[in-house]
Formats: structure tokens, sequence, C-alpha cells
């Protein structure tokens, strides 16, 4: 919701952080039926409306902004996938943690706030990865808000390979058929986000999602269920 604050608040705050902890379940991994319980942590650092660093949405710069729209470039760091998170990735080798660029773009058409950003992985296997989004918040007041909407990811063959695919090499060392994976549309998913402030500085966030696999990722032998879900509850401070 942050395109919002500018849409209700002028001028927005010189600047503004947060940090956020408490457990998350995710699956194993990408594709995977099976789900662990990691630590979660959230950072954030804005200056205006014109610079963030966050763990969320990465190092960035606003260059284009407004009342009703922000659009920037951002650097992440993709954490990558260890053939140790799942007995079934054996084999497969790992996916090594690798720096990550992105333009993105929100635009506010009250009370929904569209989104997109197209990510370059500069890493082992590359690939360009797309994502679209809506959300809108639902219910509301001083104490608590709520957020929901769908969402949307495209990838090439060069980024779907990489999480998807299974090399001939890879084949013969894992219980795995070799395939390679083409590019589309790789999930479909919707999500929702509930916060309620405890006092001016403390709050609890909730969040959930459920997304299908779709296309090649679906197809992919390494996906055991095409519906993945994840979870999170955080207690924060704000400042």
């Amino acid at each position: 919701g942050q395109v919002l604050q500018g849409y209700f608040q002028q001028p927005v705050p010189e600047w503004q952080g947060l940090v956020s902890a408490g457990p998350a379940l995710l699956p194993s991994y990408e594709g995977s039926s099976a789900y662990r319980a990691l630590p979660g942590l959230t950072l954030e650092l804005r200056y205006r409306d014109l610079a963030f660093a966050s763990t969320a949405e990465g190092l960035g710069l606003n260059l284009l902004r407004g009342q009703r729209y922000r659009a920037g470039v951002a650097a992440g760091f993709d954490l990558g996938r260890d053939e140790d998170d799942d007995p079934r990735l054996r084999g497969l080798g790992d996916l090594d943690p690798a720096a990550e660029l992105k333009l993105f773009g929100e635009y506010v058409l009250f009370p929904v706030v569209l989104r997109a950003d197209l990510r370059r992985h500069l890493g082992s296997g590359g690939g360009w990865s797309a994502d679209l989004a809506a959300y809108l918040p639902v219910v509301g007041s001083e104490r608590y808000f709520v957020f929901l909407g769908p969402s949307m990811t495209l990838s090439d063959g060069e980024a779907m390979h990489r999480s998807f695919g299974v090399s001939p090499v890879q084949a013969a060392r894992s219980q795995f058929p070799a395939y390679q994976a083409g590019g589309g549309l790789r999930s479909a998913g919707f999500g929702l986000s509930a916060t309620w402030f405890l006092d001016e500085r403390w709050f609890l966030n909730g969040t959930g999602g459920l997304q299908y696999l779709l296309g090649a990722a679906a197809d992919s032998p390494l996906s055991r269920s095409d519906r993945q879900y994840a979870l999170s509850l955080m207690l924060g401070y704000r400042w």
C-alpha cells in the first residue's frame, strides 16, 4: 500500500522505517507439496517518495512519482535454492543466490491499485520475468486495514528452465527425467494482507497467499503440487 500513502498523505514524511519479524510457512521449494516453517524478517527505510531500501522491494528509486503513481528501478536479491531444501532435489545441484534488476510501476484507480514489474535475473540461468497484480483495501479504520487482490507471473524460457527444468546431466544424477521448460505463463494467484495497529508504532501483520502453477511450471517433473500456499504472522515497529 505504499503508493496509497502518497494518495492520502501529502507531503510524504521525510524519513520512514519499519522492522518486523515472525514465523512464515512456505513450500520447501517452488512446486513442492511439502512445507517448512522459517523465521521471517522485514526491514524497510524510505526517504520521502524518492528512495527506499527494503527486504521486500530491494534497493531502489522512484524515478517517476505523483499522487496517483510511482515508477522506477530497483536492485534485489534472489536467494536461490539449495538441493538440501527437500529430499526430492538431491542430484539437481544448488541454484546459487544472485542479484536481480527490476523496473516497476504502480497506479491508483481508487480503490484499486495496479502493479507491474519486469525483472532480470543476473545469475546463472538468467532470464526475464514479469509480474502483474492488483489489490484494494476492503475494510479499514485508524486501527486496522485489509488488502486483497490477484496476481500473475510470466517467465521466458531461460527463467522458467532455471527453476523447473532438468538438464540431461541433472537427470543422470537425480530421480527425474530430462525436461526442457519453455516460457509463458508461470503462475496465477490471490493474496490477502491484514494489519492491526496496537498503538502508534507497534503493529501485527498477517499475510496469506494461494498460487497456482501453470504451463511449463505445472508440467515439470519437479512440481508435485500445482497449488502453493504461503502464510506469515509478523510483529513490527514503525517510525
